[in-house]
């Protein structure tokens, strides 16, 4: 008599570029496979198992302490998970009260996309702003935001296969090429008009930790 026995299987992605997406195939963790086979794993894992569980990463954990953007990613990897046949995700980051590198922002997208992965990121990241930071900072703390999301995609492409290490920051490039600092300006600049468009003691504290990054 055959007997049919059921079984979960956890899968934990975490040397993965969580900076690019599933369809990279250009950066190679260090046993060399690339994003894309790490998807394919799950879905061929999904196609066994009666439940498959991910367990996600919202940093590159060998280089915890360095700012990375996985916002831009963070919906297409939702989304594939889902394709790929997922029963759930665990999604692990950082929740602790004083983490920057807009530590809060990204645990409230990834339970609104836990809820709804079609959900309009955009909207979110906007409503995020102005709840979090008030409707007369938010502008300013949005333009901080997308100003490092295009910095990160600019050195992300030029040091150590894809990953922001610890390591680029002793690089000079990682600041800005002409060494005038322009780049800390402008993002400090952007704190700085965030923190003169409102007096709530509150706002202010959340403001600045976002500095510190």
């Amino acid at each position: 008599r055959q007997t049919n026995v059921g079984f979960t299987v956890m899968v934990a992605p975490i040397g993965m570029n969580y900076y690019y997406g599933f369809d990279n195939t250009t950066f190679t963790d260090s046993n060399g496979h690339t994003n894309a086979w790490y998807l394919e794993q799950i879905t061929a894992w999904s196609a066994k198992a009666d439940e498959l569980y991910v367990w996600n990463y919202s940093e590159y954990f060998d280089n915890y302490f360095v700012p990375l953007d996985t916002i831009t990613n963070m919906q297409a990897k939702y989304q594939a998970y889902v394709n790929a046949g997922a029963t759930g995700i665990y999604d692990q980051g950082c929740g602790e009260a004083n983490a920057t590198d807009w530590a809060e922002l990204k645990v409230y997208l990834k339970s609104a996309l836990a809820q709804d992965v079609n959900a309009d990121v955009n909207a979110l990241i906007s409503g995020f702003m102005r709840a979090y930071y008030g409707e007369q900072a938010a502008p300013y703390m949005l333009q901080l935001l997308q100003a490092q999301q295009a910095h990160y995609a600019t050195i992300a492409n030029k040091m150590h296969g894809g990953h922001i290490t610890r390591d680029s920051l002793f690089n000079k490039s990682y600041w800005g090429t002409d060494g005038s600092n322009a780049m800390l300006t402008e993002w400090y600049g952007y704190i700085q008009s965030a923190l003169n468009a409102t007096t709530d003691v509150t706002l202010k504290a959340r403001i600045q930790k976002e500095s510190l990054t």
